[in-house]
């Protein structure tokens, strides 16, 4: 998929924007998308790895096709039913438990830590502020963990607790982040007023 698809959507690039029917980059993209979905399972894959495919086969040509623009109409329609979907698996009443709640601040907390390190880490030389806030705005988990997480809980390999508490780490880590991002960008807008103001 890295090596061939994007020659091949390369040599078809020009017959595809030919066709006749309207949008045809996007339903050229829709059809990869949900074709090779519909193939990785077949071979004991879960369907976002032939998603992820698609994209990587489509990415060179998604800024010239304006695929952004089309499946961002798609995505506000169909993400209301995804997350719909993800939290009705949840049984809310596991979330009573104390137990449950110290292993989820737990996580949240471990989540947080490993992206801050692990992606803040490499960019040290750049000054610490700087390493903080790319970890820091990498911490948030979406989309990708929660499909694996239903994929988990329907193939019956993790329980509904271990279900509650990643959904929780979900929420936590996409909460937290905003607040912490516009404390460390703040931080560093002051000090530059400051100075244009002295300039």
């Amino acid at each position: 998929m890295v090596l061939l698809a994007p020659r091949i959507v390369r040599r078809a690039d020009v017959a595809i924007k030919n066709l006749s029917i309207s949008n045809a980059p996007l339903i050229i993209a829709l059809a990869a998308c949900l074709g090779l979905s519909v193939g990785t399972t077949r071979i004991g894959l879960a369907a976002i790895v032939g998603a992820f495919f698609a994209g990587l086969a489509l990415a060179e040509f998604a800024s010239q096709w304006q695929l952004g623009r089309s499946f961002h109409s798609i995505n506000q329609f169909l993400s209301p039913f995804f997350f719909f979907v993800m939290g009705a698996q949840l049984d809310i009443s596991i979330l009573k438990s104390a137990h449950v709640i110290v292993v989820a601040l737990v996580v949240i907390l471990l989540a947080m830590v490993s992206k801050i390190v692990g992606c803040g880490l490499p960019l040290i030389r750049e000054g610490w502020r700087t390493a903080l806030q790319v970890g820091v705005g990498m911490v948030p988990r979406g989309e990708v963990t929660l499909v694996i997480a239903m994929i988990g809980m329907r193939m019956k390999l993790i329980s509904p607790v271990f279900y509650a508490v990643l959904l929780s780490v979900i929420a936590g880590t996409t909460l937290l982040t905003p607040a912490l991002l516009r404390l460390l960008f703040r931080a560093t807008a002051v000090p530059s007023k400051a100075a244009a103001a002295h300039a």
